[in-house]
């Protein structure tokens, strides 16, 4: 039988400050119109694909539902749409990590779908202070037709990673201003044609204020290093230039402990019976514990 703790950590705490995982019609936001779907290539709506045309796919979902848009104002609507995430308390912390899961129905030809004038924006803002640019998705600036890329630099133009149809990670870690009280945020999509799209899952707002606690003053935060991540094939490995024994934690996003092993770094290490999602993982060895957000696929 397989059990689920709650456990304490020693050496850091983080603390689950909000999750939306789409499985369920108890949702953390609000969208700037009705949710709708035409039943096939028009929608803007939490889905698992049965409301939508069986010809949409993305992969490695992290569950049944997930959140999908394409050709928004293909049904009367606006073809820029919002969901705004119920607001967020900060209060006291000081930084914070968001998490996203991204994907993209691929053109069936292969060419990519996105026009210029179709984006996929997240803001946030705290309290009553500006709006501040968090991930913004674009084309590669042509007119018509490319493909949906991250856009490094917020100009408009996508110049970084490429969105494709399996469902990626993707984190940013926030600073909390001094008497900050909360935090929103603002996904904002804007695709206005046929078979122009984005699917989204698993949002994740975590307090990292506190995840790294070490005893020698001059041990890196980045002696450890995680591959594969996402994880593919039920397997991970921690590299480190030293070999150490290590203990591995593996919290999901309710906090519970889900799998817990004693290893040594530079091995493989198997983690069967887990669900594709996100998680958070601790590594110990005798002298540092750090904690980070591993995506399994």
């Amino acid at each position: 039988m397989k059990h689920l703790y709650i456990y304490l950590l020693p050496f850091f705490s983080f603390s689950q400050l909000y999750i939306e995982d789409f499985e369920d019609s108890s949702i953390n936001y609000t969208t700037s119109t009705t949710e709708f779907t035409d039943g096939v290539d028009d929608f803007f709506t939490r889905t698992n694909g049965d409301n939508i045309s069986n010809n949409y796919s993305v992969l490695n979902t992290a569950g049944d539902y997930y959140f999908a848009a394409q050709d928004i104002d293909g049904e009367g609507a606006a073809s820029e749409q919002i969901i705004t995430l119920n607001p967020i308390d900060v209060s006291d912390l000081k930084q914070i990590n968001f998490s996203i899961l991204i994907g993209e129905d691929d053109a069936a030809d292969n060419t990519g779908d996105w026009d210029k004038s179709d984006y996929f924006k997240i803001t946030y803002k705290f309290d009553s202070s500006d709006v501040e640019n968090l991930l913004w998705i674009a084309n590669n600036g042509d007119t018509f037709n490319s493909y949906a890329l991250i856009d490094t630099n917020f100009d408009g133009i996508g110049d970084g990673t490429l969105i494709t149809s399996e469902m990626t990670l993707y984190e940013k870690d926030i600073t909390v201003p001094s008497l900050a009280s909360n935090i929103t945020f603002y996904l904002t999509f804007d695709l206005n044609g046929g078979d122009e799209d984005l699917a989204i899952d698993d949002i994740l707002v975590t307090d990292i204020s506190n995840t790294l606690s070490i005893t020698n003053n001059n041990i890196k935060k980045e002696k450890f290093n995680i591959y594969p991540n996402p994880v593919t094939e039920n397997t991970i490995l921690i590299t480190s230039k030293k070999e150490e024994n290590i203990h591995l934690n593996i919290f999901n996003v309710a906090g519970q402990l889900v799998f817990n092993k004693i290893t040594k770094t530079n091995e493989y290490t198997p983690i069967y019976e887990l669900n594709p999602g996100v998680y958070l993982l601790s590594i110990e060895s005798s002298s540092e514990k750090i904690t980070k957000r591993i995506l399994i696929k």
